[in-house]
């Protein structure tokens, strides 16, 4: 199994406003009959960890999964902030740090 994934971040007056994330996961061959019960597993999984945010998974193809989740950050519960990981590093510097070194490069 494959995954990659781009985030996108955008600011207002330095603090986190929207995120956006798109996660592809490309699967072998051989889990071709199980994408579309993957594909239910996954939405619901993120579902529960991003609790607050807009949720979509579906397949792309017969071996490819793309989840997107759309995230009004200034909109969330305190409770769902600190679920998503970001709570404590809205402001864009500790934000930017806080992502490149989970491995992302900032642009």
């Amino acid at each position: 199994i494959s995954i990659s994934q781009v985030a996108t971040v955008k600011f207002e007056s330095d603090k986190v406003d929207t995120m956006t994330q798109k996660i592809t996961i490309t699967l072998p061959e051989s889990y071709k009959s199980l994408i579309n019960t993957l594909v239910k597993t996954y939405q619901n999984q993120y579902e529960k960890q991003f609790a607050g945010s807009k949720v979509n998974a579906e397949k792309t193809s017969d071996t490819e999964i793309t989840v997107t989740i759309d995230t009004d950050y200034k909109n969330m519960s305190d409770a769902d902030k600190k679920s998503s990981g970001f709570y404590g590093a809205e402001d864009y510097d500790t934000n930017r740090k806080q992502l490149e070194n989970a491995g992302y490069t900032c642009e």
